[in-house]
C-alpha cells in the first residue's frame, strides 16, 4: 500500500472553549471553602453521599480535585443548594442531627445516582448527556474534553465537559455530500487530536490544534481507516487498515507519515487496541477475534523490540472486548466469564491466577474514549429508543389503528421490518446485546397476529437493509461478510448465506437488495462510502450481467406490477419519480424544496399512491402526480414503511438513537502513596 505524506495548512475557525480554571478546586480546603463546611464533613459527604471528588492517582493520596458545575450539580440533586452559611455554635448540634438525617437520605438516593461496584470504592458516574453524538472519540489526558463526531454535520467537534458547552473543529459546508470525522484521538499532551477525514472512499489522516487553529493531512489512505491511540511519547498513531480478505494493524510516524505494520490477519477486524504505558519498548494491546466468530476474541499483547513478540492475556469461549490501558500499565477488559459483561482488570506483569480484578458488573457494550492521565476510566453509551410498529391505513390514507410495537421486547434495538410475500408474518431486526464494531444480529419472524417469534442468526456484519425474498423461505441481506466483505448476500432459514452481488471497489456500498418477477430479478443500490443518492442496479439472477437504471436514488419502493418508485434529492430540492416499466424513462411526479430528506416511499397496496415519509410525518401522493396529503400519522425518526400486500397493514421504524452519554468509572486504580 502506497502512503503518501503532506504538510497541510487550512483556515480554520478557532474555538475558544471556557478556561477550566474558573471552575476547578483544587484541595479539600477549596473544596470545602465552596461548600461553606469544614473539611470533615466535606470528605464525610464524599464517603456516604457520592460528593464528586476526584484524586490525583499519581501524587500524594490526599491529592484531590472537584470541580464547581459537578458539585453545584451533585447539590442540586440533594436538593440543598444553596448551601446555608454556617451556622452559630449553640446551634450546631441541630446541624449535624440534620447532617445526620442528610446522610441517611443519601444512603437511599445514593444508588441511583452511582452504579454498584466491587470494590465498593469504585465508583461509575454519568458525566455529561445530550443529543447529537454520532461517534464518541476519546477523552483528553485532564478529563476536560471530549473530541467526537456531530451527528448532524459530521464534523469534528469537542465537548468541555465540565460545562457541557460543545464547538466544532471542522466546518464542512452544510450541502457537502463528502467528508466526515472518525476516531479523533487526544495527543498525550492533550494539545493535538488526530482523527480521520472520510473522503466517500479515500480517507485523510489529520491533525489539528485542540482549538481547530492549525490542521495538515499526515497520510493519505485508498479506503477507509480504523484510528486507536496515541502512543505515551506523543511520536507514533496505532491504527488498523483493510488488506482484503483482512486486516493490518499498524503504527504510523506522528510526524513524517511513515508506516510500519505491527500484525496481519484474515477475518474479523479487532473491536480495540492501544499503546501500553510504563514499558520499555513500544507495546500494543489488542482483542484479536479467534475466529469469524462475532464474539470470541483473545486480548494479545504485542511488543515490536528487540524482536516482534506477542503473548495472550485473556483468553476463554465467551466474549472478550478491550476497554483501554491505564497510565499505569494495566489493562481494562470486558468479559461475560461470569454470565454478564463485565469490566476486569489486570496487570500484564503479574502471573497469578488472581491477577485479574472485578471493576465493575454488567458494564454491557459501551464506546471506549480512553483515561484519563489521573486514571479515570471514561466510555460512552447510546441511549435508542428505536422500535418496529403496526399500524393500519386504509387506501384513502385514513389511520384505521393506531401504532403499537410489535416486536415484544429489547425497545430501543430493532429496525428493518418487511412482510412476508403473502402478508401473513413479518421480519425485523434485533440489535440488542450488539456493540458498534461486531453486532450480533437476530432476525425475529412473527405473525400478523402477533404470536411467538422465530429466530434466524445472521452473520453478517453492520447490515444495511434485510428483506424477505420472494419466496419466503430466505432473506436478502446487504450486510459486511467477515471475509468476502461488502454485498448483497442471500440467507436461507437456517442461516447459510450466499453471495448475490459484490461491488466492484473497496470504496462502494451495496445495499437495498430487493426480489421481482418471481424472484428472478434482483434489484439493489450501490453508492459510494459516505455519500448519497446512490445508483439503482438490476441484474438478472442467477447470475446475469448488471444492468443500471437509474444514477440518482435515494430510497425505492418496487410495485407488484413492477413498476418503481424513488426519491432522491440535489442541492436544492427533494423529488420523487417513478419508472412505469423497465426501459422506459422516470416520470417526475413530485417536488419540494430541500428541508428535510424523504427517508423511506412505498407504494399503497392497489398502487394508485405512492406513501412516503419525511421529517417524522407521513405523507400520501398519487401515483400519477397531483397534491400531496399529509396523514395524521407523527413520529419521531419515521422511516422504514412497508406496506402489506393482502391487507390494510403498515410497519415501520421510529425512534432515535443518537442521544449520548459520558460515564466516568473512578478510583479504579490502587492510590500511589
Amino acid at each position: 500500500m502506497s502512503l503518501g505524506w503532506k504538510p497541510m495548512s487550512q483556515p480554520a475557525k478557532p474555538i475558544h472553549l471556557r478556561s477550566p480554571g474558573d471552575d476547578l478546586l483544587e484541595s479539600w480546603k477549596q473544596i470545602a471553602g465552596y461548600l461553606r463546611r469544614d473539611v470533615r464533613t466535606v470528605q464525610r459527604w464524599e464517603r456516604l453521599e457520592g460528593l464528586p471528588i476526584h484524586r490525583h492517582l499519581h501524587s500524594k493520596i490526599s491529592s484531590v480535585h472537584a470541580f464547581k458545575s459537578e458539585i453545584d450539580a451533585w447539590c442540586l440533586q440533594r436538593g440543598s443548594r444553596p448551601l446555608p452559611p454556617p451556622a452559630p455554635r449553640r446551634s450546631r448540634l441541630i446541624f449535624g442531627a440534620v447532617a445526620v438525617f442528610a446522610a441517611l437520605a443519601g444512603a437511599l438516593v445514593l444508588p441511583r445516582l452511582w452504579k454498584p461496584t466491587s470494590p465498593s470504592d469504585v465508583l461509575a458516574r454519568r458525566v455529561w448527556q445530550g443529543p447529537g453524538v454520532h461517534r464518541f472519540g476519546s477523552i483528553s489526558p485532564d478529563g476536560l474534553r471530549l473530541a467526537y463526531e456531530d451527528s448532524e454535520t459530521q464534523d469534528l467537534a469537542v465537548l468541555h465537559v465540565p460545562s457541557g458547552k460543545s464547538a466544532r473543529l471542522t466546518h464542512k459546508p452544510p450541502k457537502a455530500r463528502i467528508g466526515s470525522a472518525h476516531n479523533p484521538v487526544f495527543s498525550p499532551d492533550g494539545r493535538w487530536i488526530a482523527y480521520l477525514w472520510d473522503l466517500a472512499g479515500p480517507s485523510e489522516l489529520r491533525i489539528t490544534a485542540r482549538d481547530g487553529a492549525s490542521t495538515r493531512v499526515l497520510a493519505s489512505f485508498p479506503s477507509w481507516v480504523r484510528l486507536f491511540d496515541w502512543s505515551p511519547d506523543g511520536k507514533h498513531l496505532l491504527a488498523m487498515l483493510p488488506q482484503r480478505p483482512g486486516y493490518q494493524l499498524v503504527s504510523i510516524d506522528a510526524a513524517s507519515g511513515q508506516l510500519q505494520v505491527w500484525k496481519q490477519w484474515n477475518g474479523l477486524a479487532i473491536r480495540n487496541a492501544c499503546f501500553l504505558p510504563n514499558r520499555p519498548a513500544l507495546t500494543a494491546v489488542y482483542d484479536l477475534p479467534k475466529s469469524l466468530s462475532m464474539d470470541q476474541a483473545d486480548i494479545v499483547l504485542h511488543s515490536l523490540s528487540p524482536i516482534a513478540s506477542q503473548s495472550t492475556l485473556v483468553s476463554h469461549e465467551g466474549a472478550d472486548a478491550l476497554l483501554g490501558c491505564t497510565p499505569d500499565g494495566r489493562i481494562l477488559y470486558a468479559c461475560d466469564r461470569t454470565g454478564s459483561l463485565d469490566a476486569w482488570i489486570l496487570h500484564p506483569a503479574e502471573t497469578a491466577a488472581s491477577r485479574d480484578r472485578l471493576v465493575l458488573k454488567q458494564i454491557g457494550w459501551v464506546w471506549p474514549s480512553k483515561f484519563s492521565r489521573s486514571g479515570t476510566f471514561f466510555y460512552g453509551q447510546t441511549q435508542s429508543t428505536t422500535d418496529v410498529y403496526m399500524a393500519a391505513l386504509d387506501l384513502d390514507g385514513i389511520i384505521t389503528q393506531q401504532p403499537r410495537s410489535v416486536t415484544g421486547r429489547d425497545l430501543g434495538a430493532n429496525r428493518f421490518p418487511d412482510w412476508s410475500p403473502t402478508g401473513d408474518s413479518f421480519l425485523f431486526a434485533s440489535f440488542a446485546g450488539s456493540n458498534s464494531t461486531h453486532p450480533t444480529t437476530r432476525v425475529f419472524a412473527r405473525s400478523l397476529s402477533l404470536g411467538p417469534r422465530r429466530s434466524i442468526l445472521v452473520s453478517l456484519l453492520h447490515p444495511e437493509t434485510i428483506r424477505w425474498d420472494t419466496d419466503g423461505r430466505s432473506l436478502l441481506v446487504s450486510a459486511t461478510h467477515p471475509v468476502s466483505g461488502n454485498g448483497l448476500y442471500r440467507v436461507d432459514l437456517a442461516g447459510q448465506i450466499s453471495p448475490l452481488s459484490m461491488p466492484a471497489k473497496d470504496s462502494q456500498i451495496v445495499l437495498d437488495g430487493t426480489a421481482g418477477a418471481a424472484g428472478q430479478l434482483l434489484y439493489y443500490r450501490i453508492r459510494q462510502a459516505g455519500v448519497e443518492p446512490g445508483s439503482l442496479f438490476l441484474k438478472k439472477l442467477p447470475s446475469g450481467p448488471q444492468r443500471l437504471i437509474s444514477s440518482s436514488v435515494y430510497r425505492y419502493s418496487l410495485a407488484p406490477s413492477g413498476r418503481i418508485a424513488y426519491s432522491t434529492f440535489d442541492d436544492n430540492n427533494e423529488y420523487i419519480r417513478v419508472i412505469p416499466a423497465l426501459g422506459k424513462p422516470p416520470v417526475q411526479i413530485h417536488s419540494e424544496p430541500r428541508q428535510g430528506r424523504i427517508v423511506s416511499v412505498a407504494w399503497t397496496r392497489d398502487e394508485s399512491a405512492i406513501l412516503y415519509a419525511k421529517k417524522g410525518s407521513l405523507w400520501m401522493i398519487p401515483a400519477s402526480g397531483g397534491a400531496v396529503k399529509q396523514l395524521s400519522l407523527q413520529m419521531e425518526g419515521l422511516r422504514d414503511l412497508r406496506v402489506n400486500p393482502s391487507s390494510d397493514h403498515i410497519l415501520f421504524t421510529a425512534g432515535s438513537s443518537d442521544h449520548g452519554e459520558l460515564w466516568a468509572l473512578e478510583n479504579i486504580l490502587p492510590p500511589t502513596r
